[in-house]
């Protein structure tokens, strides 16, 4: 190759180089590749208002409270959507949350527990308005946060709660900082600096022109504890606001109603009835009657027959209207005609198939398949309704978590710190685990959400069981599985039983010294030991005015040569 080709491939390389930085479409096109999903077609429906951040789609507040509003009229007066927020209020609520503080103090830990419980089961002192317990409470907040899209709950100093539904949190219009629908928001991290509630309820589409006709509450209080509890299941990092779990479903609602209207009229159609007079060859003949034979017949038979106000039969026109039919009514034929009646067969398969997955896809909104919607586990066999009913169950935990993380936990942080502040035996005794240990052990605690029983109790318990057996799992995995804590199982079945074995012995020598009879504690704590096992009573009481000291029972496993 000469010189000169070289030098022309290397002219034409830089002109396509040159070429494809100034962006000249035509050279383009063998050197890129597009996604389909990025450019138009006929399949896809163009959309606007795309782009910005999550708080751009909701940006007028108006539009936002219209939203949740009309939804709130939906559950008043759609009886689909009324239960179906009762159905996952239910499975995601039951009878609330367990609380289970976990200092290292067993004693403290026992009377936090029942103090905590006390205040719940007490709606004077759990909630400012003295008529709403803390499982109550919790039905509320996570209905409102499927429903509206968000609650909040506000701690006072006189150690109540207040609920605060969303459209409480409004914007003053002539303020210049960075709010969103009553949250104030940090410029650079997008924090949440302070709320601003309205004086009083006020109407969704009453706006707040003025600062000073809100109340502006700092997210934080000056020792930077959270001191508003925002509950809500944002979908993007920079969506401050909630939004409904039923938004991309609400249309379905109402086509839903409009279909079940059709049906209704679909069957009174098919239960209408509809005939036909047709003249009687074999009835005596004659000219039809007119004049006052036609009168004489309309009294005869009972009926006017012809057009409104025409009395007779036959009218001019040939039309026939029956009047003042009614079910059981018997129709006396005229002279020379008879009516033959014509049944109306409407087919409506397709409509209630129609029905079903609509329904089906509202549920879906929020996580309930349609046999748990329906309660009806007739559309499949055990496998299709157990395995609908797994998957979710997994999404009833997530909403657990997060209603935990939302709202359990920062309040139980708070009531730990309003108990120190007002001090009492069991305020002292945080305030001293707080200053040696610290928050992080002092206040350390879970929350219990409720679990749901085994669709087959006995065989997920034996499937449990072999995946331990056979070592497919271990014990926390099989624990995480069914929702529960391994090591809150461990230490409570430990802690259970020795309490049983203590109180077991106790009693065993307290009827010794009453009759001088030696019974074993086993006697009164009767456990079952595993199969073939036998055991060797060898609790030897020395004196009864001593305390006796059992000794271990010796449990011997049968030998693998002999039956037992």
């Amino acid at each position: 190759m000469g010189r000169g080709s070289t030098d022309s491939i290397i002219h034409q390389l830089a002109t396509l180089k040159q070429q494809y930085r100034e962006g000249q479409p035509h050279n383009r096109t063998g050197y890129r590749s597009d996604y389909a999903a990025g450019k138009p077609s006929r399949f896809r429906r163009m959309r606007t208002g795309l782009g910005g951040t999550g708080d751009s789609h909701v940006a007028d507040e108006t539009t936002y409270f219209r939203i949740i509003e009309h939804i709130r009229d939906l559950e008043r007066n759609e009886p689909l959507v009324r239960s179906m927020f009762n159905i996952a209020v239910n499975q995601v609520i039951q009878g609330g949350f367990r609380y289970d503080p976990k200092t290292d103090d067993e004693g403290l830990n026992a009377e936090l527990k029942d103090w905590m419980r006390e205040w719940c089961d007490d709606p004077s002192a759990c909630s400012a308005d003295g008529r709403t317990s803390f499982p109550k409470g919790e039905e509320l907040t996570f209905r409102a946060v499927e429903r509206d899209g968000d609650f909040i709950v506000l701690p006072l100093e006189s150690g109540h709660l207040q609920w605060m539904e969303c459209e409480r949190l409004k914007t003053p219009t002539n303020s210049r900082r960075n709010i969103v629908h009553g949250v104030e928001l940090d410029d650079t991290t997008r924090r949440a600096i302070a709320f601003y509630f309205t004086k009083g309820i006020v109407d969704p589409w009453q706006r707040i022109t003025r600062v000073s006709d809100t109340d502006r509450i700092p997210a934080y209080d000056e020792e930077g504890n959270l001191q508003v509890f925002h509950v809500l299941d944002e979908q993007r990092v920079t969506q401050t606001r909630g939004i409904s779990a039923l938004i991309a479903g609400q249309d379905l609602v109402g086509m839903y109603g409009d279909v079940d209207f059709a049906l209704l009229v679909k069957q009174q159609m098919a239960a209408f009835m509809v005939g036909q007079w047709e003249n009687n060859t074999n009835a005596a003949g004659g000219p039809p009657p007119t004049g006052q034979q036609r009168q004489d017949l309309a009294s005869i038979y009972g009926g006017t027959y012809g057009l409104a106000g025409t009395p007779g039969y036959p009218p001019a026109n040939g039309i026939t209207t029956l009047e003042e039919i009614e079910p059981g009514t018997i129709l006396n034929n005229p002279p020379g005609r008879k009516l033959t009646i014509q049944g109306s067969n409407i087919t409506t398969s397709e409509s209630l198939e129609h029905m079903r997955r609509i329904i089906q896809i509202v549920g879906l909104q929020v996580a309930l398949p349609l046999i748990v919607m329906l309660m009806d586990a007739s559309e499949t066999n055990f496998s299709g309704w157990r395995g609908a009913v797994d998957i979710a169950r997994m999404l009833f935990r997530v909403k657990q978590k997060n209603l935990i993380r939302r709202m359990h936990r920062p309040i139980t942080h708070w009531r730990y710190r309003w108990q120190i502040d007002r001090g009492g035996d069991i305020g002292r005794k945080l305030k001293r685990l707080f200053e040696k240990q610290g928050p992080e052990k002092a206040f350390r605690h879970l929350w219990h959400p409720p679990t749901w029983p085994y669709i087959q109790p006995l065989q997920d318990a034996n499937a449990d069981a072999l995946k331990l057996s056979t070592l497919l799992s271990s014990p926390r995995r099989v624990a995480a599985d069914r929702g529960l804590e391994f090591n809150d199982i461990v230490d409570e079945t430990v802690a259970d039983n020795k309490r049983a074995i203590l109180l077991a012995i106790k009693e065993s020598l307290d009827i010794y010294a009453q009759t001088k009879v030696v019974v074993h504690y086993r006697e009164l704590l009767n456990r079952d030991l595993f199969k073939g096992a036998k055991l060797f009573d060898d609790l030897d009481y020395a004196d009864p005015a001593q305390t006796a000291k059992p000794t271990a029972d010796k449990v011997t496993a049968p030998s693998p040569n002999k039956t037992t």
